[in-house]
């Protein structure tokens, strides 16, 4: 505050002290006089009541208080004659002497008692006018602080003026006149873009990335031709080293009545502050493990592709590694990201520029995208390739992985949300998976299909107790001489409705609602049971293959039920043998090793069933109680064509181990003669013969089909 004022303020603080000192004498004073006036009256009525001849006795009383000050005693002796109502006349002079005294004194008091009284009335007058002035005093010091806001306000905005004037003088300065297409560059403008010569807007323009010129131009354009007042964007620039810089500009118009005058400005570098943004971005829209898109991404790559040309050369991939989640489980997080990163890699080298991979909900999206006219036969061709790729085997350290694939396609027919895309390729997908074939290509009979996927699975729970349950046999023979070594035993189901449904249809139904249990109970159960009562037609070396799931595999009780089933058929136990999946075993090696030493325990035999498929660890095979490797019928498929590299690593492997081999899907002859060249002693397919029920085994067992090799 100014220092006038601040005297002002302490004169009227010093007044108001006085005043309340003087109002607080005069209030004391009062009431004091009213005191003094009240005892002299009552003093005054006593003296004149005793000059009448009443209250002597009180009178001598107050003429006695006062001898005590007398020094000649008179008034002692007054005090006495007037007690004694004896008075001569010089003692009643005294005494009316005396009472004028008192009645003076009185007087005297009710005097200054009034003249208190009109200073108390003077006192409510000045309370008045102080109260006033106290009042104007806080209307003027509010007004002084309210200016002293305000210019602060003003004060502060200057200053932040000021330091973006600054900050706009130390990232380069620039000014350009339309007239003359010149631009002055300052020497912080040079150092911040990273060009050592320029004179001119197109020297400017020629460094910006293509994509960036046109609204360069167009913010030029709207300042000098006073559509806006100032301008501010961040554009692409190529500094003299070949590197790329984002640059914001800002500026304004140099005089602001005439933006035909010219433009000044400032530029920055932001590139590191770009980059931190696109990393923010960037983690928004791709998946951190595989780099792919993620649905919210896709999904706008689909829309954009389907408007282009109403979804016409557009097809739609889902694709999943069925294995990925097991692998994750068994090898643990590293070498399950690797897996999922070598398989996306392998998915982008694949694509071409046009094309979007993504990654979501666990599995890999493709949109294969044909800009111009594609043939009518697109694109089954490219995703053939596409699936067979992502089939083949991939290392992982100490890890074979042959990957699970698979997919499921749509090729749109007409325009449609890409959310309904996505949802057209997921039900496609699990068409696929519901199948034995790698690829499910999407049709508008796959609603009613998941409908019916829907009404198994909550059927297949009652299946068991219905007996809508029943066993197939499909024979396995030794490849040199064809003569019969055992069985696989094999569920189908016969539903009330739908028939023999296959168990490539309701047993991924059952695992996924986990009735697998239930279903593998009842297997093993019966197919002791079967093969205990047909045992004298077939030899005592010969066995039934029992298929065991992982999530049965899993049950702690899962040695018990074995053991129970034995007990229940008498069968013996070597002549069980368990199949299990590499998947099975790989989720807990600790203890699936306390599991299958269980029931080698019993006597009871184990296979790895599809080797080859999984993750073909060759560490695990040493570790496990193992007895028979099954080779997958992918491999034996095309061994008549040189492709037996696969086959005749795992008869080799196997035969240094001491295990068994049986090659599945053996259908031709070639197959054949081409397993038993690489040493492969069992096998089993259509060659030999197909899953049967019991009632056709048993005249299939018969002496006359003992040699089954040219079955």
């Amino acid at each position: 505050m100014h220092r006038g004022f601040q005297r002002s303020l302490i004169f009227m603080a010093a007044g108001l002290v006085a005043f309340v000192i003087w109002c607080t004498w005069l209030v004391v004073s009062v009431g004091h006089t009213e005191s003094e006036v009240a005892t002299l009256g009552a003093q005054l009525l006593v003296l004149e009541d005793a000059q009448v001849g009443h209250r002597r006795p009180e009178a001598a009383t107050l003429l006695r208080q006062w001898a005590r000050d007398d020094e000649d005693g008179s008034l002692a002796r007054l005090a006495d004659s007037v007690d004694q109502r004896q008075l001569s006349a010089a003692q009643q002079s005294q005494f009316a002497t005396v009472t004028a005294t008192v009645e003076a004194a009185h007087v005297e008091a009710v005097g200054r008692l009034h003249s208190l009284r009109d200073g108390q009335r003077v006192l409510a007058i000045l309370s008045l006018v102080l109260a006033g002035g106290m009042l104007l005093l806080g209307i003027v010091l509010w007004r002084e602080l309210r200016q002293r806001h305000e210019d602060h306000k003003l004060i502060s905005t200057s200053e932040q003026r000021y330091r973006r004037a600054l900050d706009l003088a130390r990232g380069g300065v620039w000014e350009f006149s339309p007239d003359t297409d010149q631009v002055l560059y300052t020497p912080g403008w040079f150092a911040v873009v990273g060009i050592q010569r320029a004179s001119t807007l197109d020297d400017w323009l020629s460094r910006l990335h293509p994509a960036d010129r046109v609204a360069f131009l167009r913010s030029i354009a709207a300042v000098t031709e006073g559509r806006q007042q100032s301008m501010e964007l961040e554009h692409r620039l190529r500094a003299d080293d070949g590197s790329t810089r984002w640059i914001r500009i800002r500026a304004v118009v140099r005089e602001a009545d005439d933006p035909e005058a010219g433009l000044i400005g400032a530029v920055d570098d932001v590139t590191q502050h770009q980059s931190t943004r696109e990393r923010a971005l960037r983690a928004e829209r791709l998946d951190p493990v595989t780099g792919l898109e993620l649905r919210a991404s896709f999904e706008k790559s689909v829309t954009r592709a389907m408007e282009t040309n109403g979804g016409a050369g557009v097809a739609v991939i889902r694709l999943a590694a069925d294995d990925l989640p097991r692998l994750h489980t068994t090898f643990g997080r590293k070498i399950g990201e690797a897996y999922q990163r070598g398989l996306a890699q392998r998915l982008t080298r694949h694509l071409r520029p046009t094309d979007i991979a993504g990654w979501f909900d666990g599995a890999f999206a493709v949109m294969l995208w044909e800009p111009g006219t594609a043939p009518r036969s697109w694109p089954r061709r490219e995703v053939d390739q596409l699936v067979a790729l992502m089939g083949e085997p991939i290392q992982l350290e100490s890890v074979l992985a042959t990957p699970r694939i698979a997919a499921g396609v749509l090729k749109p027919q007409e325009p449609m949300p890409s959310d309904e895309v996505l949802r057209r390729a997921d039900v496609a997908l699990d068409r696929c998976r519901a199948s034995t074939a790698r690829c499910a290509w999407y049709r508008d009979t796959m609603g009613k299909a998941a409908e019916r996927a829907l009404r198994l699975e909550a059927d297949l729970m009652h299946a068991a107790d219905r007996d809508q349950l029943v066993l197939y046999f499909q024979p396995i023979v030794r490849l040199p001489d064809g003569r019969i070594k055992g069985v696989e035993a094999l569920v189908r189901w016969s539903h009330p409705e739908f028939g023999l449904i296959a168990p490539g249809e309701f047993i991924p139904l059952a695992e996924n609602s986990g009735t697998i249990r239930e279903i593998g109970r009842w297997v093993l159960d019966n197919a002791t049971v079967t093969i205990q009562s047909i045992g004298e037609l077939m030899p005592d070396d010969t066995f039934v293959a029992v298929n065991v799931s992982a999530l049965q595999f899993a049950e702690s009780r899962m040695v018990e039920e074995v053991a129970t089933a034995l007990a229940r058929s008498g069968l013996p136990a070597l002549r069980l043998e368990i199949e299990l999946t590499e998947s099975a075993l790989m989720g807990d090696l600790e203890e699936a090793q306390g599991r299958l030493a269980a029931l080698r325990q019993l006597g009871v035999r184990i296979s790895v069933d599809d080797f080859g498929t999984g993750y073909s660890s060759l560490s695990y095979l040493q570790q496990l109680p193992l007895d028979v490797l099954k080779i997958d019928r992918a491999f034996v498929k095309d061994i008549e064509s040189g492709h037996d590299a696969i086959v005749r690593a795992i008869v080799s492997m196997s035969a240094a181990l001491g295990l068994d081999v049986i090659a599945e899907g053996i259908e031709t002859p070639g197959q054949l003669d081409t397993l038993t060249e690489l040493g492969c002693k069992l096998g089993q397919g259509h060659h030999f013969a197909r899953a049967m029920p019991v009632s056709q085994l048993i005249p299939w067992l018969r002496p006359a089909n003992e040699d089954v090799r040219l079955h």
